[in-house]
């Protein structure tokens, strides 16, 4: 009875804004209030939360799977699910983020093929993560949202807060939020993972290791969202009933490489522009890293935090002047000095210990179409389409402007800036596709990096095609050059990357069940689909969410059969079926059912793909794979880097 009392006097100093009430708790309990934002233990709040609910029991089971190594029982991925077992240092290969692509169906996909590989999310804005924060405390602690604003930093107990509710009730976050369709992500969108759900408990599968990318430029943005990040593999551990703090993320990437106007580009300031600003980045790890430790120094625990890393580029340079035969001409030094001098200011107040380094230039900006093309008329064409609303006067004149005139004068004209988005996504595919081409490999440079910071580790990234090409780099650089990191190769040919555990890791591998055949992958994956429909719907997901989590789904097994007889037509059908509506029967009732049209789930469409796929190919061990070099390529059409092209550029 009076435990009881006891902890309903807790309850009510965590949510009453009285004094008497807070003073008595803390005087004669020993428990901080919640509003007083002091340090207590995170245990204190869970105790007060059910954990009969069916998110707990899954992430009970998982991370009790974690722990127990070697029952024999589950599939080959269970020996790596050990909590984490796999260190952040031992990052021989990893899967580069790359959005529209590494979300967390396409890990759960590539666990079925590699155990150990080391996986990364794509790569999430900092000012999402925090925004969608926002929502959520809005939703689960409205009283409190009410009476604070916007931009005020959170402390770790209201993150861990907030974060442990989501976790055990989610489907109050995608109620709330369904109006917003798939524009707007909820926290649980951006931040869970495949780990937690059914197929990968009845499988022992899990992500682990997995990092986090963030984009962004804003230290104190960053810090937020690391702080985020990091909460949520903590809640996850306490909400399941464990005794120690497993972090879901093993470490936090921050994104200074991509050019895409995605990240920033020459009109943001975020990705492969911040190589400019090497204080700015040094400060924002710097804080990252502070407020990871903090959030771990509030929950008492000893066990390792999230480490924070940086992926960059060798430098940067405006893509509109960018001369490449010129710059094929010279040797590595100038890419070599360039390159120490950012990572000797990023890692000089030692919150970062790794960096991946892709082995090219980052070139910003549009490219010149037409090489007749002069500068100031590039600096025109940027300037119109950065200009939604222009006088009528200024814009027959705009070439005779200059970069400090204003457009206050005349009548106004809107601009289709429909169009010029769509203009402008043109541009952003072509300069990312040509980042990749355009720039000419380096990779020398960065065991010049591992001789001359012996005391950092790097990990190379660019132009690595297959596994023997990663063991090359593994076996012949130096100490500090620990692994490498493949992008689009491996979504090309997934297949071919199917036995780095068996090349990379040695024997220990040996002993276990043998690959499993590309049918069986498939089915996997089906069953997983199929689940997680089921449960996006019984959040109360809106059509507009479940039809882009169908899309993401679909999208992720394109390239199961490439090189094999049959992934042509299994490509092609999963194009067609993936846009496919059933519900009407006749012109005439093309009107009336017009708004209830029903689009196929994934499961029925993997599966109608998969019947145009010979036995012989099905029943192929995914270890057995046909070199990217010898697979008969498609080169008509656009370039693309997106979900299901038959080459992802």
């Amino acid at each position: 009875m009076l435990k009881s009392i006891v902890t309903l006097i807790i309850a009510i100093s965590l949510y009453c804004p009285s004094p008497l009430v807070q003073s008595f708790c803390i005087q004669q309990l020993g428990v901080q209030p919640y509003r007083s934002y002091t340090k207590f233990p995170a245990q204190t709040l869970l105790k007060l939360q059910p954990r009969k609910d069916a998110a707990s029991k899954i992430l009970q089971v998982q991370r009790q799977r974690q722990m127990q190594i070697g029952d024999g029982d589950c599939n080959r991925n269970e020996k790596v699910t050990d909590d984490n077992s796999q260190s952040d240092l031992d990052e021989l290969f990893s899967v580069a983020p790359m959005m529209g692509h590494t979300n967390r169906h396409y890990r759960y996909f590539f666990r079925l093929l590699s155990a150990k590989t080391h996986l990364y999310t794509e790569m999430i804005p900092a000012s999402q993560i925090w925004s969608a924060y926002r929502r959520a405390k809005e939703i689960y602690l409205p009283d409190f949202s009410s009476s604070q604003t916007s931009k005020e930093i959170p402390q770790p107990e209201e993150i861990m807060n907030v974060i442990t509710r989501v976790i055990q009730d989610p489907i109050r976050e995608y109620t709330a939020t369904a109006h917003f369709g798939d524009s707007i992500p909820t926290l649980h969108q951006l931040l869970a993972t495949s780990s937690t759900s059914s197929c990968s408990i009845s499988k022992g599968i899990s992500e682990n290791p997995v990092s986090l990318q963030l984009g962004g430029n804003d230290p104190t943005t960053l810090s937020v969202a690391s702080t985020i990040v990091a909460a949520w593999g903590a809640a996850e551990s306490l909400v399941a009933g464990l005794s120690t703090i497993s972090p879901t993320y093993t470490s936090i990437n921050l994104n200074c490489g991509c050019p895409s106007y995605a990240s920033g580009g020459t009109s943001g300031s975020s990705g492969c522009i911040l190589m400019g600003t090497p204080d700015l980045v040094a400060t924002s790890v710097d804080s990252m890293k502070k407020s990871i430790d903090k959030l771990w120094h509030t929950l008492e625990e000893t066990k390792s935090s999230p480490t924070v890393t940086v992926k960059h580029r060798l430098g940067i340079r405006e893509a509109a002047t960018f001369d490449a035969p010129l710059d094929r001409l010279k040797n590595d030094n100038e890419a070599f000095t360039e390159t120490s001098s950012f990572v000797r200011t990023v890692s000089l107040a030692g919150a970062v210990s790794k960096f991946h380094v892709h082995t090219r230039l980052g070139l910003l900006g549009d490219f010149l179409e037409n090489n007749d093309v002069t500068e100031d008329s590039a600096d025109d064409k940027v300037r119109t389409k950065q200009q939604l609303y222009i006088p009528r006067t200024t814009l027959n004149s705009l070439a005779n402007i200059d970069s400090d005139s204003t457009f206050s004068d005349g009548p106004r004209v809107k601009i289709d800036h429909k169009r010029e988005q769509e203009q402008a996504r043109r541009r952003s595919r072509r300069a990312k596709i040509k980042n990749r081409d355009v720039p000419p490999l380096r990779p020398g440079v960065v065991p010049r990096l591992a001789d001359a910071f012996p005391h950092l580790q790097f990990v190379a990234n660019g132009g690595i095609e297959d596994l023997d090409h990663v063991k090359k780099i593994i076996d012949e650089s130096q100490q500090g050059v620990i692994g490498a990191m493949v992008g689009r190769a491996v979504i090309n040919h997934p297949c071919s990357f199917a036995s780095a555990d068996t090349v990379l890791w040695g024997s220990e591998n040996q002993a276990v069940t043998p690959s499993p055949m590309r049918g069986q992958v498939l089915d996997d994956y089906i069953i997983y689909c199929e689940r997680e429909e089921e449960l996006l719907k019984s959040y109360g997901a809106n059509p507009s969410q479940l039809e882009y989590l169908r899309r993401r789904l679909v999208a992720v097994p394109f390239h199961l059969f490439t090189g094999e007889e049959g992934s042509d037509e299994f490509q092609r059908r999963l194009k067609k079926l993936r846009d496919t509506k059933i519900g009407r029967t006749n012109q005439f009732q093309k009107k009336k059912n017009k708004k209830n049209k029903i689009v196929m789930k994934a499961a029925s469409i993997l599966r109608a793909a998969a019947s145009f796929v010979p036995r012989e190919t099905l029943d192929k061990s995914v270890d057995d794979s046909i070199p990217w070099k010898d697979v008969t390529k498609f080169e008509g059409g656009l370039k693309r880097g997106s979900a299901l092209q038959r080459v992802v550029y």
